[in-house]
C-alpha cells in the first residue's frame, strides 16, 4: 500500500477516534469501533455524523469529523461539518460555555 495512504488512514482513524469518545456512552461508539477495526474509516464518520444529531456534542467534535473529511478528501462532508461546527460554537457562545471543551458525559482527552 502506498505509504502516502497509509499515512492519512492512521490520521482519519485518529482523529475518528478521537470524536467516538465524546459519545462514548451511546450505540454509536461501538459501531464506530467496530468500523474502525474493519477499515471501514467512511462508515465509521458516517456513524459519528448521525450520533451528532442526536447526542449533545460540542464544536469540537464536528471540528474533529470535518477534519478526517478532508483528509479522507470528501468534500461535501467537510462542508456539512464545517457549518455544525460553527452551529456548535455559536450556540454554546450564547450560552456562556467553553465551545471547544468537553462535551457533556465526554472526556477530555
Amino acid at each position: 500500500m502506498n505509504e502516502r495512504l497509509i499515512k492519512q488512514w492512521a490520521i482519519s482513524e485518529k482523529l475518528l477516534s478521537e470524536a467516538a469518545l465524546q459519545v462514548k456512552d451511546s450505540e454509536a461508539f461501538t459501531e464506530c469501533m467496530e468500523f474502525l477495526s474493519h477499515n471501514e474509516l467512511g462508515l465509521a464518520l458516517e456513524t459519528l455524523g448521525a450520533e451528532g444529531e442526536h447526542h449533545q456534542v460540542n464544536a469540537e467534535y464536528w471540528h474533529l469529523l470535518k477534519k478526517a473529511a478532508e483528509v479522507m478528501g470528501l468534500k461535501e462532508e467537510v462542508k456539512e461539518f464545517r457549518r455544525k461546527r460553527l452551529l456548535a460554537h455559536t450556540s454554546a457562545v450564547q450560552q456562556g460555555i467553553q465551545a471547544d471543551g468537553p462535551a457533556s458525559g465526554g472526556s477530555a482527552a
